[in-house]
């Protein structure tokens, strides 16, 4: 039997920030990224999110679940690249 869907489980890092805008004032933020990231390899994708190299990563947590898509749903909202018919 040919299987019709397909699941992962998706990891998301919750970064809590502390950073300085381009007026030197002190602010907080929370970075979401996609990905098991710890404090140390999480630095680029907080980084690229700010936009700054001014930020200290105050603390992290992880929340996840098992998502499940059929391909038909799949193929309806992917980015599609390389299509090919033959």
């Amino acid at each position: 039997m040919a299987r019709t869907s397909f699941g992962r489980t998706v990891v998301k890092t919750i970064c809590e920030v502390t950073y300085y805008d381009l007026a030197n004032t002190e602010q907080h933020a929370t970075v979401d990224i996609y990905g098991n990231y710890n404090i140390e390899n999480a630095v680029k994708p907080v980084k690229e999110s700010l936009g700054t190299n001014r930020f200290v990563i105050d603390s992290i947590k992880h929340v996840s679940f098992y998502g499940r898509m059929t391909f038909e749903d799949f193929a309806k909202v992917c980015t599609k690249s390389n299509e090919k018919e033959w």
